[in-house]
């Protein structure tokens, strides 16, 4: 679980509380890593073991943690989706399926960054 040591050490390296809280949503985006849940799954995976979690507690934690940079937030269909892979790559989405998945083209991705001239952006490409 690299993702979740990761993670909690980035908390500690920037002063932040480790409450058990914290740590279930940690372990709960770990369990999640290369996937996009929404945060229903996630609501869902984390009450499993925190049945009394809110959801605002959820939100302010992802919230705090995307703030910090590690992780991203989209929405794709009105649905917010959490990216555990701070990474540039891209995220192609089956409109039918509502799969959505990662694909890492460096040509791709240097054509696209020449284009709009910037080095931070989110790319999600769907398909019909």
């Amino acid at each position: 679980m690299e993702k979740y040591e990761r993670m909690v050490e980035e908390l500690k390296n920037k002063g932040q509380r480790l409450t058990p809280q914290r740590l279930e949503i940690i372990r709960s985006i770990a369990r999640y890593e290369n996937k996009h849940p929404s945060l229903n799954d996630l609501m869902e995976d984390v009450r499993r073991t925190l049945p009394p979690l809110s959801f605002s507690t959820l939100y302010n934690t992802v919230m705090k943690f995307e703030e910090m940079g590690m992780i991203h937030l989209f929405s794709i269909n009105g649905e917010t989706r959490i990216e555990t892979k701070i990474k540039t790559h891209i995220n192609i989405v089956d409109r039918r399926s509502g799969r959505i998945k990662d694909m890492e083209d460096a040509k791709l991705l240097g054509l696209i960054k020449r284009k709009i001239k910037s080095d931070d952006f989110v790319v999600n490409i769907i398909v019909y």
